[in-house]
């Protein structure tokens, strides 16, 4: 479910994201830190990485993988879904965002929690 978290807004907030098997179509998921987030004591950006199924793929491989979160900027994921030769099945699947470099009140690790994005292939 594509939902927020006290500190960070994810868009779309549909509960889940319905993709056609080998099309070109590109879907972009929007996170915004509603609190600044900040640098920690040796100079790390708090970081999102994402899990995504083989029925995914991104779209901007080299700048996704990692993703720093810098003040309330705005981070997007480009997404769309693989083909059948990849391996991909249809079904209920799920990316699944971890954020790392945490280090203060407000981005305590127990605090701040990413929600699983949902994505449905068909």
């Amino acid at each position: 479910m594509l939902s927020s978290c006290s500190s960070l807004q994810v868009y779309p907030r549909a509960t889940t994201l319905t993709f056609t098997t080998c099309s070109l179509s590109i879907t972009t998921i929007t996170i915004t830190p509603t609190i600044p987030a900040r640098q920690n004591a040796r100079l790390d950006w708090p970081v999102i990485s994402f899990w995504l199924p083989k029925e995914i793929q991104l779209v901007d491989n080299e700048r996704q993988c990692e993703i720093q979160l810098r003040g309330t900027e705005p981070i997007s994921l480009k997404i769309k879904a693989t083909c059948p030769a990849a391996g991909a099945r249809e079904g209920l699947k799920a990316i699944v965002p971890h954020i790392s470099n945490l280090h203060s009140t407000f981005w305590d690790r127990q605090k701040v929690g990413l929600p699983t994005i949902w994505v449905r292939r068909q």
